[in-house]
């Protein structure tokens, strides 16, 4: 079964960060009550498929070309109870229909379709309850008739050989419950005569075919066997004349349960030949199993037993071969050839009511009568174990290994990359119940072996061990078991228990309820055997979990003990060789412990205990920790989280790739799986469901199924809930997965088919509904949807320059799990007008150290051009070298001619520079880079240009987050102001700084909710990559393969980066904060979570231009000035009206005369400059002082709910004037005195201006 939906570029509905998974399936359908079952060649492949009837349901499984059998083909869901199942092509048009008995609803028909279909039934005959159907041509018209057995009689239907019959004829109402019913020539007038096993007369008899469909009164063959059940024809003993052969369910004290009874001759017969005493006989077929040419008898009897009688010859029969023991009431059997090689296998069913026995199971004839053992055809599910995770066949795809008492067996399911196999069986035998495995590889060949452990093992009071060595093809040969006590193992596990490099086997035992028989107990791993059990928790009440985990940090395996029924958590401290502390505590007040882990919750880099609880026998549901303080020993419990749903099972992952370790659990009462959503410091926040999961799951694995590089679930499940354990579930984790994926291809003609020389556009916005915002083609041209299975609508977004040429606009795809990639969408422009973009991207550019650089271009239009790339270089950054190399060089700047950038193509040069040493640190690295576009006539259209600016630092992080505008880095800017009318690029750096390659790399960077989703444009890169942008607004890029080296082996080659750009949401308040973090993956191991950057989103620029002004005192001819500006000026030009200058802040001036000068003062700083100009009046003799023109200070700025204003000395009555960043007038305010204030609470942040009377402005800025 496939799993989800896919696509190169994506987004998926999810309310969490990322972790989508796909609805539960079952890994074994439904089965129910087995009641019968036959081979047929439904599809007609020539390979004999397998129809079963249940209580629940009808269905086929597809014989493979492998020898193995596919998963269930439904026909039918309804009630039924089937008596019978005839395969023949009852309408004479190729294929073979489905004829069946039903006891509640008749005889019935599903035609097949032809194509493994079949349709509804089609009812001909209810005459009440229907017990049998034999076809046979009982009119000599050469057409097939139906003979059927009822509850009161026997009737036949004449066949008019189009899939229709005439009206029933009775041939007699004086049969109680005609169970088996067949026609044969038994007196030797070449018409078919009836054959009756009336099952509550006791009795045996034979009607005569008279001809014209007419049939004499029956004549009796026997009635003294109690309960004649089944019945066959044959010639057994070689005499010309066919025998019968039939089965007794019912017990009596001389009868027999199974006999022969040999035809004499024209309908009389011979006193039986006993088979089988009567106990329990259900069913009987006769077939050559031994290849000699004489029919042989299969049975099914005993209530669990299935056996062959080989035939001499001369219809003296052998004993009872057994095949199958205690196979749990067989109802049927069928003798098809299932594998094609000409030999009659075995093909049976087994139920029980109580306990549920469910399963269907055939023996492969291997000639001479011989068979291989059991395989499973089907599997019944009840109280199936935890599932165990491995790649048994070591084909690199992990399988499935579990247990079913359901079906007494230990079975491994093969997962063959597109699905699953139908189960295959390890281990099956009476009262088989594994409950617990455990999966390893025992005898080191490198194969992975099996243990696993039973309840009251083979109908014995004993719980049995055993491991199951690998054969390495797929069947597993068993060890002698040895006993482990009475109680199952709850919690079985491998585990080196002494410290000696091989996994020892350890385990939990519960005992009996409310009684202290519990214990724990571990065995020594020989290499070849096993050693003596070893208890290390003994009389212990309820023990349902043991942990083993190094708590101290010294290598061993301490471990950690669960008690159900104690309210104590304890441990014991491994010191070597199996020796272990005596008993310390952890908790004594956490009643019904379930389950336990360890790790490092608090980042202190000590192992941290976590359990789960349940409210019985008065604890509460709740989960805690314990933070470990060194040594072994831990501190006081610190709770997670209190109340239901009650939580057993647990796993500890980054859920949301957030960085921090999540909690997933399962809850095993009618709840989905919940996870807890870590915060960091050990805290988390309350449980919430996990969309999609299933509800009553018990225990469960987190694995990579479709090794696709994220983790699915497999578990099992209740179902209905607190209803037992009767599902083995598959969860797949969405994010990387493919399932419906196209093309948009440059439609260069229009004619809306894509002819050979037209190209696939990459970049291309796709729309999704209902699960996406968009979805981009790949660099290849392709674009991939991944989701769940569904109804999407899937179209091109067309830019104004575009227009759509094929049909249809909109794909309607019902995906069902089977890949589709056959999506196609042509567009032509509707310009030729060229449009592109530049952007300089590089590693941290760290002092002394060669720098990987990249250089993008893009055709960002919809009419390829051709043009030149550029980029200036710098004195800080020596040039190494580039890929492509440089078409021309002119003084410091590198030209790249280029032709051909397709509509949008992105194409990228790598250069290498080496950085300035740390003489340098700190210094701004500016390159300016440009890109020149022609237009159709060749002629260079104006350049668009990047301004690229990296400080150089000798310490960096190697992997960050940028942001563009960085105005933050550039003064006189002290924040990221950036206007709302600005995309932001945003620039995510990677580095490969482990010890080995990086095959896999994932972003995640979680978008601000004041961005504008929808205009989401994934960018340049250094690598290839997927772009996803879910629905909850993270984007994710996936570099799959990336095969990125490490840093000590090619440091310039293990650098990456993925540029995206995006736009802010319209309407965001002035000075709105952007922030961003990005979470790098490298494989699976945990995020290294990125710097946060900051953008402050403005209407407009910050100006703080200096305010000039300035006073003076003249001393006769020499002057004093004095600068009084405001807002900071760094530098200041003085212009004395007399020729002279300064450009001191308070020069000093004498003038050659008296008379009157225009003075100017310039102020500036790295915003602007500003000027003032006084006249100065000097004379010869005397002081002259003029006071500067005062300011008012503003304060706190920036300010949030009140500003004040102190004006000394005060100016004149008019008031003081208030605007906003818009020019708009807010405020009029007048100064009684030389202070005053105003609330600001309500006032949008954002810039404003206080203006004075004489024009005179000082900014200040409002923040929220």
């Amino acid at each position: 079964m496939d799993k989800a939906l896919a696509t190169g570029m994506l987004l998926l509905h999810s309310i969490f960060l990322s972790a989508q998974f796909a609805p539960p399936f079952d890994l074994f359908d439904e089965v129910g009550d087995v009641q019968f079952s036959i081979g047929s060649d439904v599809d007609g492949d020539g390979r004999t498929d397998v129809i079963c009837a249940t209580a629940k349901r009808l269905f086929w499984l597809p014989s493979q070309a492998d020898g193995t059998f596919g998963h269930q083909r439904p026909i039918s869901f309804a009630d039924q109870l089937y008596r019978s199942l005839t395969a023949f092509d009852i309408d004479a048009d190729g294929d073979e229909d489905l004829l069946l008995a039903s006891y509640n609803e008749g005889i019935g028909i599903h035609f097949n379709n032809g194509d493994g279909t079949f349709g509804a039934v089609v009812i001909i005959y209810s005459p009440g309850p229907v017990l049998d159907l034999y076809l046979a041509d009982l009119n000599g018209d050469s057409l097939p008739d139906a003979l059927v057995g009822q509850g009161q009689g026997v009737a036949w239907l004449p066949g008019n050989g189009d899939g229709t019959f005439g009206a029933p004829s009775l041939i007699a109402a004086g049969h109680d419950a005609a169970n088996s019913v067949q026609a044969e020539d038994l007196n030797g007038d070449g018409k078919l005569d009836v054959v009756v096993a009336a099952h509550s007369d006791n009795r045996l008899s034979w009607h005569e075919n008279l001809g014209d469909g007419t049939f004499a009164d029956y004549q009796i063959i026997n009635e003294t066997h109690l309960g004649p059940n089944s019945l066959d024809i044959g010639d057994f003993d070689g005499d010309g004349w066919p025998d019968i052969v039939c089965s007794s369910r019912n017990e009596d004290d001389g009868g027999a349960g199974l006999a022969l009874f040999r035809n004499l001759g024209h309908g009389s017969f011979a006193a039986p030949d006993t088979l089988l005493p009567a106990y329990g006989n259900y069913f009987v077929q006769a077939g050559d199993m031994d290849g000699d040419g004489d029919l042989d008898l299969v049975s099914c009897h005993r209530y669990g037993e299935v056996g062959w009688f080989q035939n001499d010859g001369t219809g003296h029969f052998g004993p009872d071969i057994k095949l199958q023991d205690y196979a749990a009431h067989q109802r049927f059997l069928d003798l098809p050839d299932l594998n094609g090689d000409g030999l009659p296998d075995i093909l049976y069913g087994i139920n029980r009511p109580n306990p549920p026995k469910e399963a269907l199971l055939w023996l492969a004839s291997e000639g001479g009568g011989t068979f291989s053992p059991p395989a499973l055809l089907e599997l019944g599910v009840s109280q199936v174990s935890i599932p165990v995770v491995a790649d048994m066949d070591q084909d690199g795809r992990p399988d499935v290994v579990l247990g079913s008492s359901g079906s007494d067996a230990l079975i491994w399911v093969r997962n063959e990359g597109h699905g699953y196999s139908q189960p295959r069986l390890i281990a099956r035998r009476h009262n088989y119940e594994p409950a617990s495995i455990a999966v390893f590889d025992f005898n080191n060949d490198g194969w992975p072996d099996v243990l696993a452990g039973s309840v009251a093992d083979d109908a014995t009071n004993q719980s049995m061990f055993c491991v199951y060595l690998n054969n390495a093809d797929g069947t597993f040969a068993a060890t002698p078991p040895f006993e482990s006590g009475y109680f199952y193992k709850r919690d079985l596990q491998m585990a080196d228990m002494d410290g000696d490099g091989d996994l020892d086997m350890l385990w939990a035992s519960p005992g009996f309820n409310g009684q202290p028989t519990g214990y724990v107990g571990w065995a020594r791993n020989n290499g070849d055997s096993w050693g003596n059990f070893v208890y290390l928790l003994e009389e212990a009440v309820g023990v349902l979990d043991v942990l083993a985990a190094d708590l101290n940090g010294d290598g061993l395996n301490d471990l950690v003990f669960c008690q159900g029924e104690s309210p104590a958590i304890d441990y014991r401290l491994n010191q070597g060789n199996g020796n272990f502390v005596s008993l310390q505590t952890i908790a004594n007040d956490f009643t019904t412990a379930l389950y336990a882990q360890a790790a490092d919750l608090n980042g202190d880099g000590l192992m941290d205990i976590i359990a789960t609880a349940d409210n019985s026998f008065g604890g509460n549901d709740q989960i805690a920790w314990w933070p470990g303080t060194g040594g072994g020993f831990f501190g006081p419990q610190q709770p997670i989280y209190i109340g239901g749903p009650a939580m057993e099972k647990f796993a500890l992952t980054d859920y949301n790739n957030d960085g921090e370790l999540d909690i997933i659990t399962s809850g095993y009462q009618d709840f989905p799986m919940q996870w807890l959503e870590g915060q960091g410091g050990g805290s988390f926040l309350p449980p919430l469901p996990i969309p999609n999961a299933a509800i009553a799951v018990r225990g469960f694995e987190l694995a990579d199924l479709d090794n696709d590089g994220d983790l699915d679930i497999v578990g099992n499940a209740e179902s209905p809930p607190n209803g037992g354990i009767d599902r083995a579930i598959i969860s797949y984790n969405l994010a990387n997965d493919v399932g419906v994926s196209g093309a948009v291809f440059f439609d260069e003609n229009a004619n809306g088919l894509r002819d050979t020389s037209e190209y696939l556009l990459d970049r291309f916005p796709i729309t999704v509904a209902p699960e996406a915002l968009a979805v981009f083609s790949d660099s290849e041209g392709r674009f991939s949807v991944y989701g769940a299975e569904g109804t999407y609508s899937i179209s091109p977004q067309l830019d104004d320059c575009w227009s759509l040429t094929t049909m249809p606009g909109s794909y309607e795809i019902v995906f069902d799990g089977t890949p589709v990639d056959t999506l196609l969408f042509g567009v032509s422009p509707n310009t030729e007008t060229p449009e592109g973009s530049v952007t300089l991207a590089s590693a941290p550019t760290r002092c002394g150290f060669t720098v990987p650089f990249w250089l993008n271009f893009n055709n960002d239009g919809c009419w390829p051009f051709d043009g030149q790339a550029f980029l200036a270089l710098n004195e800080l950054a020596t040039y190494i070298d580039a890929s492509p190399a440089p078409s021309s060089v002119s003084g410091d700047t590198l030209f790249w001619s280029f032709s051909a950038l397709q509509p949008g193509e992105s194409r990228s040069i790598n250069l290498n520079m080496e950085i300035a040493g740390v003489e340098f640190i700190g210094s701004a690295l500016d390159l300016p880079s440009g890109l020149v576009p022609y237009n159709a006539q060749g002629e260079a259209l104006p350049a668009e240009v990047f301004a690229f600016t990296s400080i150089i630092n000798c310490a960096y992080d190697p992997n960050d987050k940028l942001a563009h505008p960085a105005r933050a880095e550039q003064p006189p800017f002290s924040q990221n102001y950036t206007l709302f009318d600005e995309p932001l690029r945003y620039t995510i750096r990677f580095q490969n700084t482990g010890t080995d390659t990086a095959f896999n790399v994932v972003l995640r960077d979680q978008l601000s909710e004041e961005l504008n989703w929808e205009t989401f444009e994934p960018g340049a890169s250094s690598h290839p990559y997927e772009a996803t942008l879910y629905d909850d607004g993270q984007a994710a890029f996936h570099f799959r393969n990336i095969l990125l080296p490490d840093s000590t082996t090619n440091e310039p080659g293990s650098h990456g980066f993925v540029q995206f750009e995006i736009e802010a949401l319209p309407g965001l308040d002035e000075n709105t904060p952007i922030e961003n973090t990005a979470g790098i993956y490298f494989d699976f191991n945990p995020p290294i979570i990125t710097n946060t950057v900051t953008n402050l989103m403005v209407s407009a620029l910050p100006d703080s231009t200096p305010v000039a002004a300035f006073g003076y005192e003249a001393f006769s001819l020499l002057v004093q000035f004095n600068d009084a500006s405001g807002l900071s000026p760094d530098s200041w030009f003085w212009d004395f009206g007399d020729g002279g200058s300064s450009t001191l802040q308070h020069p000093e001036h004498t003038y050659a005369s008296p008379g009157s000068y225009e003075v100017c003062l310039t102020a500036a700083n790295a915003w602007g400059t500003a000027q003032t100009c006084q006249e100065v009046t000097l004379s010869s003799t005397g002081t002259v002082s003029v006071a500067p023109v005062a300011l008012p200070e503003v304060f706190p700025n920036p300010a949030r709910d009140k500003v004040w204003v102190k004006y000394q000395p005060l100016p004149s009555t008019a008031p003081l004037k208030i605007y906003n960043a818009y020019g708009q007038l807010v405020l009029t305010l007048p100064l009684p005195s030389g202070r005053s204030s105003w609330p600001t609470a309500g006032w949008p942040a954002g810039q404003y201006w206080l203006q004075t009377p004489s024009g005179e402005r000082v900014p200040f800025i409002i923040l929220k």
